[in-house]
C-alpha cells in the first residue's frame, strides 16, 4: 500500500517538476525570445473593417443602406493656412473641383474659394469652417 502512494507521490513530484521547470524556461532561460514575441503582438495594429451593406425586404427591395455623407469645409483661419499659396494653385482647384463637382463652374469655384479672402480682410474674422461641399460620399 505504502509503495502505492509513493508512486502517486512521486507521479505527482513528476508534474510539479515539469511544471517548475517550464516556468522557469519561459521566465529566465527564453525570456528575450517571449518578450520579442510579445513586443510584436502588442505592438500590432490591425484594422478590422467593419460588414456594411443594406438591409432587404423578402422580395429583395432596399429598406435600409449604410451611405456616409460628408460635409466639406476649409479653415481659413488654421495657422497653417497659406493665402499666398492658395492664390498660386487657385485655377488649378478651381478647375478641378468644376471636374469633379459640377454644381459651379471653374469661374464659379474660383470666386466661391476667395471669397472670404476677398471680402473679409481681417484674418482672425475669418470663417473657421466655411462650406465648401454638402452631402459627398465614397461613391462619387
Amino acid at each position: 500500500m505504502n509503495r502505492r502512494y509513493a508512486l502517486i507521490v512521486a507521479a505527482m513530484l513528476a508534474c510539479a517538476a515539469g511544471i517548475v521547470w517550464h516556468v522557469v524556461d519561459n521566465t529566465v532561460v527564453s525570456a528575450d525570445a517571449w518578450n520579442e514575441k510579445a513586443h510584436r503582438e502588442l505592438s500590432r495594429c490591425d484594422t478590422i473593417a467593419p460588414e456594411r451593406g443594406n438591409i432587404l425586404a423578402a422580395d429583395g427591395s432596399i429598406l435600409a443602406t449604410n451611405l456616409r455623407y460628408y460635409t466639406v469645409r476649409i479653415d481659413y483661419r488654421s495657422e497653417r493656412f497659406m493665402e499666398h499659396r492658395l492664390r498660386q494653385q487657385i485655377d488649378t482647384i478651381a478647375d478641378s473641383l468644376a471636374r469633379y463637382f459640377p454644381v459651379r463652374d471653374a469661374k464659379g469655384w474660383r470666386a466661391h474659394l476667395l471669397k472670404p479672402i476677398d471680402n473679409i480682410k481681417d484674418k482672425s474674422k475669418r470663417p473657421r469652417a466655411y462650406r465648401l461641399l454638402d452631402n459627398i460620399s465614397y461613391a462619387v
